[in-house]
């Protein structure tokens, strides 16, 4: 309900993120790809993974592939 609000855009404040960031999203998420390219756009040197045959619950769907994302991404 949040992005209903005028004005809601947490964007510009994601430019102000000092800390590492990981934006995971499948290629079949109700969420668009898009909305991922853009945030992690938005976050200064965050990694972007698109898992590919994957919908919104990525740690169900793709547990393999989400782990392996994150430790690499931790290290």
């Amino acid at each position: 309900d949040t992005w209903e609000v005028p004005g809601y855009d947490l964007l510009p404040r994601m430019q102000n993120l000092l800390v590492p960031t990981l934006v995971l999203t499948g290629d079949h998420d109700f969420i668009p790809t898009e909305i991922g390219e853009h945030i992690a756009r938005a976050v200064p040197g965050a990694k972007l993974v698109v898992l590919e045959n994957c919908g919104h619950f990525a740690y169900l769907e793709r547990p393999e592939e989400v782990r392996a994302a994150l430790t690499g991404f931790v290290r």
